[in-house]
């Protein structure tokens, strides 16, 4: 594990994305691979920010798609980012000063409890369990820099 202490300078990179979706209640998985980074926003806020992209090809038994997604990365200190969905409505905090995170966000009635993790300068990982009355997976993704 790797203490990150300027998280900013540890993500604004390019990335190849593996992710696996286990679905509780029917044991499909869910396999996505693809390419994520998080860009400089060049936004004249003094706060630095970055917009994470991700776009992936998912394969779920006899379906392939294209799966992305978006978050916005604002940075008050070195040290961590609070983060948003595309929206603009907040998400969570990441701090990886200790090379680990947990988190919890309630979002109606569903649960998501994040699990980061710095493996190296060029491994991050990040896991996902969430619960709900229609939602039950495990979502694990690797993160290795380009």
């Amino acid at each position: 594990m790797l203490p990150i202490y300027n998280l900013y300078h540890y993500l604004a990179h390019y990335w190849y994305f593996q992710r696996r979706v286990i679905h509780q209640y029917t044991s499909q998985v869910a396999y996505i691979d693809g390419t994520a980074s998080w860009q400089n926003t060049d936004e004249s806020d003094t706060v630095q920010s970055l917009l994470y992209h991700e776009t992936g090809v998912i394969r779920l038994e006899n379906y392939t798609g294209t799966a992305t997604q978006t978050y916005r990365y604002s940075f008050p200190s070195h040290t961590v980012a609070e983060v948003y969905f595309n929206d603009g409505h907040f998400f969570y905090t990441l701090d990886l000063t200790t090379s680990h995170c947990e988190i919890q966000h309630l979002c109606r009635e569903d649960v998501y409890h994040g699990v980061f993790d710095a493996i190296s300068e060029t491994t991050y990982q990040q896991i996902w369990r969430v619960t709900g009355p229609r939602k039950d997976y495990t979502s694990r993704t690797t993160f290795s820099r380009l």
